[in-house]
Formats: structure tokens, C-alpha cells, sequence
């Protein structure tokens, strides 16, 4: 039984909403006191929700092997853009959650301080259109791939030149 798409849809949707509510701000919202916890959320737990989704991704591509099925190039590639999909947003989410922390805390280490510094940097609005953006894209072409699996290298239309390209079509 495969899994792993019940898995996947929860976080894709968590996930593409945080970054396009970081990309585009609507003054009014991002003043409320509740935006920053709303995005925090969002986002960590999109982040958190994708680790079984690369999880029962991973058992598949175990299974395929020990079963000798050939494993394609567009495993591969979807395995590899699902790793740097979450090692993105799960290093966005652990510095929202470490500033969100550091508002409602007083930590004094060094460490710590620079955590929050980091952390601060990363919200700043053109490092945070930059980030979401880059995971936009890495999430986007992580989908592509699993639906090309799925459903076939030209069924996605904007991923299709994407695969042209990888794969010299």
C-alpha cells in the first residue's frame, strides 16, 4: 500500500501558503500581532508534516530496490529536491521557532544570541521574499517530478520544460 501521497498533499499545502503569504505582504496583516505566530505555524508545521512525507518516500524507493525494480532518474531527482525541500523550510522553521522563542525568553549564551541574529536576518523582507521564493521553487519542482512519475513527463505544463531540460527530451 503506497502511502505516501496521503502524506504528501498536507504539507505541499502548508508549505506553498507560507511562502506565498511571505512573498506577497499585505501591510495591514503583517502589523497584527498575530501574523508572525500565524506565519510561524504555518510554516513549522508544514515543515514538520513533510518528514513522513519524506519518510514513506524514501520506504518506497527501499521497497522498489529490494523488489529490483529499476530505480528511474526522476526518483531519484524527486528523492533528492524532497531532501533539499525540507532541509529549506525545516532551517526556516527552526529559526521562526527560535525567534518566536527569543520574544517570549530571555536566553543569554552566546550561541543563542547569534541563533537570533541569524534568525532575525532571515525576516528581514528581501531575505524573506529570497527564501520563500527559493523553497516555492524547490517544492514546485519536487511536485513536478512526483506527478511525472505518477502521471507522465508531459502532464504538468509548467514542469514540463523543466523535465525537458534535466532529461534532454
Amino acid at each position: 500500500m503506497n502511502l505516501h501521497p496521503l502524506f504528501v498533499h498536507f504539507p505541499v499545502a502548508l508549505l506553498t501558503l507560507y511562502a506565498v503569504i511571505e512573498i506577497v505582504s499585505i501591510r495591514k496583516l503583517s502589523e497584527k500581532p498575530y501574523w508572525f505566530p500565524l506565519k510561524a505555524i504555518i510554516l513549522i508545521l508544514g515543515a514538520i508534516s513533510a518528514i513522513p512525507a519524506l519518510g514513506t518516500g524514501l520506504y518506497l524507493k527501499n521497497q522498489a530496490k529490494a523488489l529490483d525494480y529499476p530505480i528511474s532518474r526522476i526518483m531519484e531527482l524527486h528523492e533528492l529536491f524532497g531532501i533539499l525541500t525540507l532541509a529549506a523550510f525545516g532551517l526556516l522553521a527552526l529559526f521562526y521557532a527560535i525567534n518566536w522563542i527569543s520574544k517570549n525568553r530571555i536566553y543569554n549564551s552566546k550561541l543563542w544570541t547569534t541563533l537570533v541574529k541569524i534568525s532575525n536576518i532571515l525576516q528581514r523582507r528581501p531575505v524573506a521574499i529570497i527564501t520563500a521564493l527559493i523553497g516555492l521553487a524547490l517544492i514546485t519542482i519536487t511536485g513536478g517530478l512526483g506527478g511525472a512519475m505518477t502521471h507522465g513527463l508531459q502532464a504538468d505544463p509548467f514542469i514540463a520544460p523543466i523535465l525537458k531540460f534535466l532529461f534532454k527530451l
